[in-house]
């Protein structure tokens, strides 16, 4: 292979990997005046700490919902939602599309049973948790709990790289349960959350990358600041817009709101 064969194929992969951001820089070295040991695990240990945050804001919760809108702009004319997420330990959750073109679809899980409603009756069962998209939901609202201590591998540092303003950013990847390696970029200096590429699965088998952007960081009681709108790209195409309304946290939320119906 010629040395401009291999420049090529080099320049092509740094494009693809980082498709969205200003700069294919590689280097490792820490942002200047970072003290300390320079590792996935410290980065995110200190960008909790100054988001305000607890590494679980799970762990002694009994419930929470999320109340959310979402745009969907896919091949079709875009389609404009509100939805309510539900969670009760020890694994129980809904999602039910409340208001605009999908309103009456209904997830929901008795902790052992998923199943997939219309207006109240079930349409399916044995639905896989994958196809509910709960941990991702989940995973990009506290996108910092879930590289730290999340499901999956033990994050690793990455080549540092820069924002579309030639910003610095720092790199972290991230295997899930499945394997797909997961990339966040944090800004350099407030550690603040920007851009996560993944593998999301499509109907047809296949897999596309997507970058979702986080922007609008507000505070929430126990999760510290966590950001509050997420825009999804596949390449230069917007595919969600989704805002997060608000966090509702121990509610005393019912049993019988995690009810997989009969028939």
């Amino acid at each position: 292979m010629s040395s401009r064969t291999r420049l090529v194929r080099t320049l092509i992969s740094c494009a693809l990997a980082l498709a969205t951001a200003s700069s294919c820089t590689s280097y490792y070295d820490p942002p200047e005046g970072w003290e300390g040991p320079y590792t996935a695990p410290e980065v995110l240990n200190r960008a909790l700490e100054k988001a305000n945050s607890r590494i679980d804001p799970m762990e002694g919760a009994e419930d929470l919902t999320v109340t959310a809108t979402i745009k969907l702009q896919h091949d079709i004319d875009p389609v404009e939602c509100g939805y309510v997420v539900k969670w009760k330990r020890p694994d129980r959750f809904s999602i039910e599309v409340v208001d605009g073109a999908l309103k009456g679809e209904r997830i929901v899980s008795d902790g052992t049973t998923i199943a997939a409603l219309k207006d109240g009756k079930v349409v399916r069962r044995d639905v896989s948790k994958q196809d509910t998209a709960i941990s991702r939901f989940m995973n990009r609202l506290f996108v910092l709990h879930y590289f730290r201590r999340g499901s999956g591998s033990e994050p690793e540092m990455r080549e540092n790289t820069k924002g579309p303003k030639g910003e610095p950013w720092i790199r972290i990847a991230k295997q899930d349960e499945a394997g797909f390696v997961n990339y966040l970029m944090l800004e350099a200096t407030s550690l603040e959350p920007k851009l996560m590429q993944w593998l999301a699965p499509f109907e047809d088998g296949s897999q596309h990358t997507i970058d979702t952007w986080f922007g609008d960081i507000r505070e929430d009681s126990r999760a510290g600041r966590i950001p509050h709108t997420w825009r999804s790209y596949e390449g230069n195409k917007l595919r969600e817009e989704l805002r997060i309304k608000g966090l509702s946290w121990n509610r005393g939320l019912s049993d019988s709101e995690f009810v997989v119906p009969n028939g």
